[in-house]
């Protein structure tokens, strides 16, 4: 290319499908100094990359390698955590920590929860009375997700503001972002006390049993191929981690494209069958995970490019959403679009063990939301997006309404 493209620049942050569509057409797997990797961006290279067992995920040792000794203090705790998460391992680790809990996020058993999240649901918009503007980041999207994990893990409502702000401390470390220097210092208190909280919820649920998911991962714990102690304090941290991140930013960006597009909204009062349908193109059209990020296990060459061992790989999963070769009229937010071979949960065997529950969440939210609120509009017209690469999030999102119910 011409020039190298600048990821860090504002015009990227706030808008990066535009250099994602040069991208594509120009250098499709392009290296970037910057991030000191590869960036693939067509639909068809990801999804092969995504499946391909010489692209590794285990990249937190790689980052440790080259953290320095000031870098390395901060983190070695919080990677220590990390380094127990499925998405970081490769098989057969991987596969034995996720079949811990593989079978309870199957979509037959998710539906079972429908019921306490339409609560949820309803309790939160019930706190919409009395005003007529929210943010609605603050009021619902954060707030939601964070519910119905502390229900999940049988957590006393009393945590769940804690639940939240974790998983917020933690995202700047995970999700690569730039613009929070002190992000390695919030990440290692807060992984600290994401353990110890842990550790107790475990105890508390081995005096105290009970049929929630902390209850049955230690069920599966004490099997053969069980999980330890550790190993179960992690995997409660990434379910709450991935579980809240991604479903508030997936109702965030969904609202926030679904208010920009006035003929989506009336056809989906029209006909709430297309909702369902609408949370895919949501995903698709600005989905919450921008990329993955793999590390080469070998000498692989992928698209025109030749990538050698050691060297990280960036799957830009909402360049992929955006490729012409797979979608129709790519750049439009269609909620009727029907043929949707998005990637926004990944592929394989790393396809995202909560996405039924992140899915139903957003179709039961957003049939509730067009239920009981009407003239929704947006009062936040240029969302400030958050400087990150792994991510793709906003920091407030104002809307007006009225009430109906």
């Amino acid at each position: 290319m011409e020039t190298t493209p600048d990821l860090k620049h504002a015009d990227f942050i706030a808008d990066p499908h535009a250099l994602y569509r040069r991208l594509r057409t120009d250098e499709p797997v392009h290296w970037n100094p910057s991030l000191r990797g590869w960036m693939v961006t067509r639909h068809e290279d990801v999804a092969k990359a995504l499946i391909d067992p010489r692209l590794s995920v285990a990249k937190l040792k790689p980052f440790l390698d080259q953290a320095g000794p000031e870098t390395y203090r901060k983190v070695e705790g919080v990677s220590a955590v990390l380094a127990d998460w499925m998405v970081f391992n490769d098989p057969p680790r991987h596969g034995r920590l996720r079949k811990a809990l593989a079978k309870y996020f199957l979509p037959h058993e998710v539906a079972q929860l429908r019921p306490i999240i339409l609560q949820r649901v309803e309790e939160l918009i019930d706190g919409f009375r009395g005003r007529d503007r929210v943010d609605f980041i603050e009021s619902f999207a954060f707030p939601l997700p964070a519910r119905v994990i502390s229900d999940l893990f049988g957590v006393p409502k009393e945590h769940i503001a804690d639940l939240g702000r974790w998983s917020e401390n933690l995202k700047d470390f995970v999700a690569l972002a730039r613009a929070s220097p002190d992000k390695y210092d919030r990440a290692r208190a807060a992984a600290g006390e994401m353990v110890a909280f842990f550790r107790e919820t475990l105890d508390d649920h081995r005096r105290n049993p009970r049929d929630d998911l902390t209850g049955r991962l230690l069920e599966a714990g004490a099997g053969p191929e069980g999980l330890s102690e550790d190993e179960m304090v992690s995997t409660l941290i990434l379910l709450l981690f991935a579980g809240h991140e991604t479903t508030a930013s997936l109702l965030t960006n969904g609202l926030y494209w679904l208010l920009r597009s006035p003929a989506s909204i009336e056809a989906l009062q029209r006909d709430r069958s297309l909702i369902p349908g609408a949370v895919e193109e949501m995903l698709r059209y600005e989905g919450p995970a921008q990329t993955v990020t793999r590390i080469a296990a070998e000498d692989l060459r992928l698209g025109v490019a030749d990538i050698r061992r050691g060297q990280r790989v960036f799957l830009a999963l909402n360049s992929a959403a955006r490729d012409s070769a797979v979608f129709p009229d790519p750049d439009l937010f269609k909620v009727e679009r029907t043929d949707n071979r998005h990637v926004a949960f990944g592929r394989g065997i790393h396809f995202c063990l909560g996405a039924p529950l992140a899915r139903l969440e957003a179709q039961i939210a957003f049939d509730r939301l067009l239920s009981r609120l009407a003239s929704i509009r947006l009062e936040t017209l240029q969302p400030l997006w958050h400087d990150e690469l792994v991510t793709r999030s906003m920091e407030r999102l104002v809307i007006s309404y009225e009430m109906v119910t």
